[in-house]
C-alpha cells in the first residue's frame, strides 16, 4: 500500500485550473444576473405606468407616478393625495433608474402629460434597458 499523497505541484496545477476556469465563466455569469436584475426592473417600471394610466382612466382623475424612497408610488393628484398602488424601486434590483427626475401626470382620459415620447433608462454595470413612454401612454 502507497502512502503517498498530493505534492506541492499538482496542488498549485489543480488550483491553477480552477482558476482559470472560473476566469472564463465569471463574465458570462455577471452577464446573465445583470440581464435577470434589468429585466425584473423593467417589470416594475411597466408595471407602474400601467397602473398609473389604469387608476387615471378608472378614477377619472390626473394621477402621478412618483419615486418615494425604495418604492415606485401611483398617486392621485386631487382632491386628496391618496397612494393608489406602491411598487418596488428598481434599486431595489442593483438597477439605476435615471429619467424619472420629475414625476410622469397621466390625465383622466389616460394620456401622459408633459411626457412626448419620455426615456427612462435602466443601467446596471454592464448592460442598459430603456423604457419610452409615448404621449398617448403607450409603453415600448
Amino acid at each position: 500500500m502507497s502512502n503517498r499523497g498530493i505534492t506541492l505541484i499538482e496542488l498549485l496545477l489543480a488550483l491553477t485550473i480552477i482558476g482559470l476556469l472560473v476566469l472564463v465563466g465569471y463574465p458570462r455569469v455577471a452577464g446573465y444576473t445583470d440581464a435577470l436584475a434589468l429585466g425584473q426592473a423593467h417589470a416594475e417600471v411597466v408595471a407602474a405606468l400601467d397602473a398609473a394610466r389604469g387608476t387615471a382612466i378608472r378614477l377619472g382623475a390626473t394621477v402621478a407616478v412618483e419615486e418615494e424612497g425604495l418604492t415606485l408610488v401611483v398617486r392621485r393628484l386631487t382632491p386628496d393625495t391618496s397612494v393608489w398602488w406602491r411598487g418596488r424601486h428598481p434599486m431595489v434590483h442593483g438597477v439605476v433608474l435615471s429619467g424619472l427626475d420629475r414625476r410622469i401626470l397621466f390625465g383622466a382620459e389616460g394620456l401622459a402629460v408633459g411626457a412626448s415620447n419620455r426615456t427612462l433608462q435602466l443601467r446596471t454595470a454592464r448592460a442598459t434597458r430603456q423604457v419610452v413612454l409615448s404621449r398617448l401612454g403607450r409603453i415600448r
